[in-house]
Parts: C-alpha cells; sequence; structure tokens
C-alpha cells in the first residue's frame, strides 16, 4: 500500500523527532574522559617536574658539599706547611710529638674532635670564615656567615678533623701518618657536624654532606739528628779561646767530626761528656763526611734538592752582598723557625731561637759569625768562621744545638758550641712537609 504523506517525510533521521534538550548528550561522557586523561597528564608532568627539580637541587646542594670538603682538604694541608702565622704555626695547633725528647718520632693529633670548622665568607680573606676548637675534646662548629652573605642557607661549610695513622685499606700502621677527615656540607648549619641520628632529637634540617678521607705522610722531617756539636766534611780549626762542647751526658754523641783534619789550638778546649774518653769524642778524616748527598738522606730522608723545594722552609735569596741580621729576622716572623738562605750570611752577635723553638737555618753559602752571637739550633752551611774578639769578661758567644757544614769550619775566640740532644729531637715534626700519599683520597660519600 502506498505511503501516505509527502515523500520527503519517508527518509526524515531518526532523531529529528526527539527533544532539543537530550540532543548530543552521547558526547558529554567522551568529553570528560578526555578532560579526565588530560588533568591525569598534567597531574604527572607536574609531579615528575617537581620530582626533577628536587633531584637538580638536591645534585646542586651535594655537589657544593663536595667541593666544600675539597676545599677543606686543600686548606688543611696549606695550612700544616704553612712556614709561620701570626696567631701561631697550625702544624703547633693541630699536632702533638710527645716522645719529641726520647726515641722515635711519632706524631699526634691535638684533638680528639673536629679542630677546624670553617664556612665560605667573601669577606674574609681567603674566602673562608674559620672557627677553631676552644679545646681539645670539643668540636668546632662553622661560623655564621656574614650580614653580607644572602642567607644562612646559600653558604657552604666543612669541618675537619685529623685522626693518628693511615687508613686501614691504603697503608699498614706507619709512623708520622696522620689520616685527615673533611666534611663538606652545602649549608652552613648546626647540623653539618652532627650524626644523622641527632637531626631529629635537635630539630634541625638536614643537608647535603660530604665526607672525604685522605692520608698525610710527613715528607723531609729531621729524622735522625746530628750526633755531633760540629759536623765539617772537610777541616776543623778550633783557635784560642774557643770551646766545643759535647753535650748532655748519656746521650753517647760525639763533640766534632771531620772529613779532614781536626786542628785543635793549646788554648782551645773540647769537653767530653763524664766518663768519655777525648779520643771518642774527636773523629778526623771521616770519608763519609766528605759527599753532602749521603748526609742529607742521613738526617731527612731526603735530597738537598728535595728540601730546598718544601714550602714548610721559608726561602730567602739573598742579596749580592749576602743576608744579614735584617734579612733573617725578617725570615722569622709570624713564627717560623726554618730558614734557607740563598747566598752568605754575615751575624754579628744577636740572639736568634730558644729551647722550646729551635732554629733549623740552611744556609747555601758560607757563614761568618763574629762576637757573641747567641743562638738555639742547628746550622747548616758551606763554611763556617766564627770569630769573637770579645774581651774577658763579657759573654761569650754560644751555639747551642749543633752545627754542620759541607766544607771547613772554624772557631777562634770566646765562643762556645754546645751538643744539646734534647733540643734538636724538638725540631722534629717542625722541619718537613706533609703530603698526600698516592692513592689514599677516599670518598665516604654523604
Amino acid at each position: 500500500m502506498p505511503h501516505a504523506g509527502p515523500p520527503s517525510a519517508w527518509h526524515a533521521h531518526p532523531t529529528a523527532a526527539l527533544p532539543a534538550v537530550q540532543r548530543g548528550a552521547g558526547s558529554l561522557p567522551v568529553l570528560l574522559l578526555i578532560l579526565l586523561g588530560l588533568l591525569l597528564y598534567l597531574l604527572h608532568s607536574h609531579q615528575a617536574l617537581i620530582a626533577q627539580t628536587r633531584s637538580v637541587a638536591r645534585l646542586a646542594q651535594g655537589a657544593a658539599a663536595f667541593e666544600a670538603a675539597e676545599a677543606g682538604l686543600a686548606w688543611t694541608l696549606a695550612q700544616l706547611n704553612r712556614p709561620g702565622d701570626p696567631q701561631g704555626r697550625a702544624r703547633d695547633r693541630l699536632l702533638v710529638w710527645p716522645d719529641r725528647d726520647g726515641g722515635a718520632s711519632s706524631v699526634l693529633p691535638r684533638h680528639a674532635a673536629a679542630a677546624v670548622a670553617c664556612t665560605q665568607d667573601d669577606d674574609t680573606p681567603g674566602g673562608w670564615a674559620c672557627h677553631w676548637s676552644v679545646n681539645e675534646t670539643q668540636a668546632a662548629a662553622p661560623p655564621e656567615p656574614s650580614a653580607s652573605a644572602d642567607s644562612p642557607r646559600s653558604r657552604p661549610a666543612w669541618l675537619m678533623q685529623l685522626v693518628p695513622g693511615p687508613l686501614a685499606e691504603t697503608l699498614p700502621p706507619h709512623r708520622n701518618t696522620l689520616t685527615l677527615k673533611v666534611t663538606g656540607c652545602s649549608h652552613a648549619t648546626s647540623a653539618c657536624g652532627m650524626a644523622r641520628e641527632e637531626w631529629a632529637e635537635a630539630a634541625v634540617t638536614p643537608d647535603a654532606r660530604r665526607h672525604l678521607r685522605l692520608t698525610l705522610a710527613l715528607l723531609g722531617d729531621l729524622v735522625l739528628p746530628p750526633d755531633a756539636a760540629l759536623s765539617a766534611g772537610a777541616q776543623v780549626s778550633l783557635g784560642p779561646g774557643s770551646r766545643v762542647v759535647q753535650g748532655e751526658p748519656g746521650s753517647g754523641a760525639m763533640a766534632i767530626e771531620a772529613g779532614g783534619n781536626v786542628n785543635l789550638s793549646p788554648d782551645s778546649r773540647v769537653i767530653t761528656a763524664p766518663g768519655r774518653h777525648h779520643d771518642d769524642a774527636v773523629r778526623h778524616t771521616q770519608a763519609g763526611l766528605q759527599d753532602p748527598a749521603p748526609r742529607w738522606w742521613r738526617h731527612f730522608r731526603a735530597s738537598a734538592s728535595l728540601m730546598r723545594r718544601l714550602p714548610s722552609l721559608r726561602h730567602v735569596a739573598c742579596p749580592d752582598g749576602g743576608c744579614g741580621a735584617a734579612e733573617l729576622a725578617q725570615a722569622l716572623v709570624d713564627g717560623n723557625r726554618a730558614v734557607w738562605l740563598d747566598g752568605a750570611l754575615r751575624l754579628d752577635g744577636g740572639s736568634w731561637g730558644d729551647a722550646e723553638r729551635p732554629l733549623l737555618l740552611v744556609v747555601d753559602g758560607p757563614v761568618r759569625l763574629t762576637g757573641a752571637v747567641q743562638a738555639v739550633g742547628w746550622l747548616l752551611a758551606d763554611a763556617l768562621d766564627w770569630r769573637s774578639d770579645d774581651p774577658p769578661g763579657l759573654p761569650r758567644g754560644r751555639w747551642q744545638g749543633a752545627i754542620s757544614t759541607w766544607g771547613d769550619a772554624r772557631l777562634i775566640g770566646p765562643v762556645d758550641l754546645v751538643h744539646r740532644p734534647s733540643v734538636l729531637a724538638r725540631m722534629r715534626g717542625g722541619v718537613g712537609t706533609w703530603t698526600a700519599l698516592p692513592g689514599s683520597w677516599r670518598d665516604h660519600g654523604p
């Protein structure tokens, strides 16, 4: 039967008759799902961005802590090898030799905890403001940054501690070795020197830290002091009025040893220790003294060229006429007591060194002493000429310790050379240079 109505009505859309409010309802869930997916994607991207930002911040803080620890290693080595300091040598403030007056030297740290703590500070010379431990058991704490710093948390810091002996995994126990421990911190806060278990109890914010270790050994130190008051590679001459004293009883030392002849004036005296024969205190034509090289090695376990380069000795280039009292006094400022002079030396009287801080004086040239020179320590020189014309009744010239020459040595007039083994033993640890043992650097992580 034919359809009723116009033909256009036969092909009308099925939804054409639906109400207007129901049209497009099927697209809404799809749109919501798309929006939900976009939201989840944004949340994930934001979370990844936050994680990456935190990771970069941790890496930056870790790098700052590592660089601070490296700076602490370099600072400590530089201070240990600094010839002098107005506030006292760091070597004397950090280390102690309990058996200097006895047998073999064995260095020990003076502090049982962190001895020095430093904070980066651009207003301080050297770039680090440092606090030293107030006693030998209390640990030092990093100082607060200066007022010009951006914020306390923007300044890295480090703490330093010395312990006796080398790292167990690098070297067996050995005398005159130390382990340098440095903790670098990304921020100068109180948490820097705390153990991790103390952070929560102290309610402090932990920061990035790095623990570095390094084994130090003493190079070019006085290993074997001279066993004679006067040692000469060539000839020794004692003129009228001069005296060489063997030294302290029981030391077993000699008074004079020479690579050549020993000429004694009738008015000179060689005073031996009680119970020792005069012939045992004076030895001449000793072939082993004629070559300086083995003598350097015997005393310092180092060559003269190596000793010359040690930063722990203050080097002075003498003018054409040689050095005098002014140049020597300038070299001994700030508590320095080890000097290498390139050139001749002439001293007319004066007092140099003392029993607590004996002087090591190396002269790459001849030495001429005039008058009542008073000195405590050890003189090493190419040659020695010590003359005094002072009349009787005036103080005599007096050198306590030892004198060694590669050539001739001559003493004339009222002058005394006294061998003091206990004074020479105090020079141990004050001459050599602390150096890092190759392969001993260790990074113990955060």
